[in-house]
């Protein structure tokens, strides 16, 4: 279960640079910027498994009613024989078919099949995962004045301070991408193997 929490605690970091703006809005603007960190950086991440599917099953990755959903798939694996044991990695159309980001169809029956994915806020959330807040909330409050400085025709329009301020979002999730990519056991990139035939 992924830890949530309320987006209103960086008001003041956003009001620093952006005033006028109702309430509603930033929590609007800071949910959205939440959703683009997520997808930079799939810092956050999450598992489905280990379940038992027949050929044809729809798997969803995170269910309707939850303020989240699955964004893109890390790795996917599964066991046909002996439960228990961590299987191959499958293979994205020949294993299996993604129908969206947040639902898959297998083509094969496992008896544990196990997928891990990035997870981003649903555009309905009125909560943001908790590890945005707490070890990003300086690049997160910076995206999201960002991206109001970037509304045409309000009273805190600023494209100079749009243009300052994407920079430091950007290097943040950068920064939580390279984190992930050091802090998980597994490589996402997997070079196959080249067959050659020699005279």
């Amino acid at each position: 279960m992924i830890s949530l929490a309320s987006p209103d605690v960086l008001y003041p970091l956003v009001r620093e640079s952006i005033s006028g703006a109702l309430d509603f809005m930033i929590r609007r603007a800071i949910v959205e910027t939440a959703i683009e960190f997520c997808r930079g950086s799939r810092l956050v991440q999450d598992t489905v498994g280990p379940v038992s599917v027949a050929a044809g099953d729809s798997v969803l990755l995170v269910p309707a009613d939850q303020p989240y959903q699955g964004r893109q798939l890390i790795r996917v694996f599964g066991e046909q024989m002996q439960p228990g044991t961590d299987g191959p990695q499958l293979q994205a159309g020949v294993d299996y078919q993604q129908l969206s980001g947040n639902e898959l169809r297998v083509n094969r029956a496992y008896a544990e099949f196990n997928a891990i994915f990035v997870i981003e806020p649903r555009q309905t959330a009125i909560t943001i995962p908790q590890i945005l807040i707490d070890d990003y909330p300086l690049a997160l409050a910076c995206g999201t004045v960002a991206r109001m400085a970037e509304m045409p025709g309000k009273a805190w329009s600023n494209p100079q301070l749009a243009a300052e301020m994407k920079p430091y979002f950007v290097d943040g999730y950068r920064a939580a991408f390279r984190w992930r990519i050091e802090n998980t056991a597994f490589n996402t990139f997997q070079n196959p193997v080249v067959k050659q035939e020699f005279f």
